[in-house]
């Protein structure tokens, strides 16, 4: 049946029928890439629609953690990445992880100061993610405490 479906799809297909199989799977997977690629899109053009430029520290941040909250990189916010680099005799996962961090924190950094004006982003471009937000939260620690009451 799975070739059947997929011979409807490229009738002039004349080869093995294992193959056939193994490219619809290969189509499936490309289908589902895209979707997440396009789901992350769709997020992340939250965070295009308003650039923050101060005053609407909360709605921006808010939206900044839900978008990394689907990416699964929020702890980049929630933790600094460690001053030193594990050295070459650490285990490869802890490694792994180092680099994970810095590169994500990077990736955070530059959609950070991409969704901000200019004059934000001349004050933070030389910041990693996690002191960029500490440093808006501390700047705009009153203007969250007058909205929560």
């Amino acid at each position: 049946m799975v070739i059947m479906v997929y011979t409807t799809l490229r009738p002039e297909t004349t080869m093995d029928p294992r193959r056939r199989v193994e490219f619809l799977i290969a189509d499936q997977t490309l289908s589902i890439t895209m979707t997440t690629n396009t789901s992350n899109n769709i997020l992340r053009s939250i965070l295009d629609k308003e650039k923050l430029f101060g005053t609407n520290f909360l709605d921006w941040h808010r939206n900044l953690r839900i978008v990394l909250k689907h990416d699964r990189k929020l702890y980049v916010l929630e933790k600094p990445v460690p001053e030193e680099e594990p050295p070459s005799s650490a285990p490869k996962a802890e490694r792994d992880a180092y680099k994970k961090h810095v590169d994500d924190s990077n990736e955070i950094a530059c959609l950070m100061l991409a969704t901000m004006n200019s004059e934000l982003q001349k004050q933070h471009e030389n910041m990693a993610a996690f002191d960029m937000i500490e440093h808006l939260k501390m700047f705009y620690q009153e203007q969250e405490r007058h909205e929560r009451f």
